[in-house]
């Protein structure tokens, strides 16, 4: 039976794993250098336009978090552009490590094996995002298998509709590699606009993709994760598991009028350092990340956004107003 995800059906959406209500996500977008340029990704992603950040205003501002998010546990998620491109990051990460904050990047996993052995050790986490445009493939799938043996790691799949079947035969190989996780990720384009026009077929395989690839994944190793799949909660206490992605592929992707937890749970950093409750940018900008004065969001925000695009910002707790 197909999982009913309309928002009618229940009250709440919470971490499947309830531990990660207790982390606090910053996703920081440093800059917008990248070395692929691809077509579903808006200009201002890669046009290198944007300078990285200045890595003591970076370190000054770590320490506003931790100041701020006392007993919780906070994971520094660091993206671009391709932030394994920034000189600056290696002395980040070590100072995150004293900190003894999480940290994890998202990357296309384009940087050589050389450059992926010495940075292994500073971080606890990987998301890797196959861009078909542009990706080598056989160089992808050696370097998800180098960290999946040693960190948690992730693999997202951009399926863009006309290269849809190229992406998923890769997804359908890079399933054997053990201690993964992976997700077909639907597409907007320019990222923020209308979903691509996906066929019924390509619908079905996005819908579907627990039975065609996650549930085929060995586990060999308990890595700790921060995020993950989400539960609905019923009115009688009934919860039913669901993959965040879910939600944008069937556009049931809308909580406005519920009270959500971004901003709580998570807080995102856009390239040019204004801080966000989300990427949605519910609430407008809480300061930047310069400011001596910060006021970080201490209660949920009343949803006022009609459609919520990002995974991130779908896996933070919400809270039907009845």
């Amino acid at each position: 039976m197909e999982l009913d995800l309309s928002n009618s059906n229940y009250i709440r959406l919470e971490h499947r794993n309830l531990d990660h209500k207790n982390y606090v996500v910053v996703n920081w977008c440093m800059g917008n250098t990248c070395n692929y340029s691809c077509s579903y990704c808006p200009d201002d992603l890669h046009n290198a336009k944007t300078p990285w950040p200045d890595e003591d205003v970076v370190i000054q501002f770590i320490d506003k978090v931790t100041n701020h998010y006392v007993g919780k546990k906070i994971y520094f998620e660091l993206t671009g552009g391709e932030v394994s491109l920034w000189k600056g990051l290696p002395r980040v990460l070590d100072y995150l490590r004293e900190k003894q904050c999480k940290v994890g990047i998202i990357s296309n996993g384009s940087r050589s094996m050389e450059f992926f052995s010495k940075l292994v050790d500073k971080i606890d986490h990987i998301c890797l995002s196959f861009h078909p445009e542009s990706a080598n493939e056989d160089h992808f799938y050696s370097v998800v298998e180098f960290f999946a043996d040693r960190i948690r790691t992730h693999v997202n799949f951009m399926m863009k509709p006309d290269v849809f079947n190229k992406c998923l035969s890769f997804a359908m190989r890079i399933k054997n590699i053990p201690n993964i996780s992976i997700a077909l990720q639907p597409l907007m384009e320019g990222l923020n606009g209308a979903m691509y026009d996906y066929n019924e077929l390509q619908s079905k395989a996005m819908n579907n993709q627990h039975e065609l690839l996650v549930k085929h994944i060995k586990y060999t190793k308990d890595y700790e994760y921060y995020r993950g799949a989400m539960a609905m909660v019923m009115a009688d206490g009934e919860k039913k598991a669901i993959a965040p992605q879910r939600f944008i592929s069937s556009g049931e992707n809308s909580w406005q009028g519920w009270n959500c937890h971004v901003g709580l749970e998570q807080i995102v950093i856009d390239m040019g350092g204004t801080i966000y409750r989300g990427w949605c940018l519910a609430g407008g900008p809480i300061g930047k990340i310069f400011d001596k004065e910060l006021n970080l969001p201490e209660k949920p925000i009343v949803c006022p956004i009609k459609k919520c695009h990002c995974n991130l910002d779908i896996m933070a707790t919400k809270e039907k107003n009845i």
